[in-house]
């Protein structure tokens, strides 16, 4: 779960991008995701740049080689999107979070477009009108060291019962 929520928001990839996904394409010294052509959307490839957060999130996780996600993270993101009780498993949610933050963060559409993997800023705004805000301006995501006190019960950013649905939920279908 930890995967599916950072790569997401905090690198904006797309769930299908990040299904194929391996710890090769990942460079942590350069601070990149390197998506080749094979595994985006629109078939081009896309360097996407990867925050300090976003870094911190992958290290613990760190793997050599394979797929970043398991097979079942479909699932896994279905019990995600009903634990935050969203009203139908927007696909691209934690994407559109990771836009709105950027956007807002640098206020360069440009950059944002070119982080995203969009061709303009048309497609930037038509798919930030809201739908992903919502997710993260609840307190923003864990931070790695607030979420081993998160699965302790003792702290979390986000609502503490939302907390503790999420980690129930996934926990035990895991």
């Amino acid at each position: 779960m930890v995967l599916i929520i950072a790569v997401g928001c905090f690198a904006g990839v797309r769930p299908e991008e990040s299904a194929r996904l391996e710890w090769e394409m990942i460079d942590f010294e350069r601070k990149h995701i390197d998506l080749p052509a094979s595994i985006t959307k629109d078939g081009e490839r896309c360097i996407v740049d990867m925050s300090d957060n976003l870094i911190e999130w992958l290290s613990i996780c760190r793997k050599r080689t394979g797929k970043i996600l398991p097979d079942n993270f479909r699932r896994k993101r279905w019990v995600l999107s009903r634990a935050m009780r969203w009203q139908a498993c927007l696909d691209d949610i934690l994407r559109h979070s990771f836009g709105s933050y950027h956007l807002s963060r640098y206020r360069n559409a440009a950059l944002t477009v070119e982080q995203m993997g969009h061709k303009n800023a048309r497609m930037l705004y038509a798919h930030l009108q809201g739908s992903g805000e919502r997710f993260c301006r609840r307190g923003g995501l864990l931070e790695p060291s607030s979420f081993a006190k998160m699965q302790r019960g003792t702290a979390c950013r986000l609502n503490p019962s939302e907390c503790k649905t999420v980690l129930e939920i996934v926990n035990e279908r895991d």
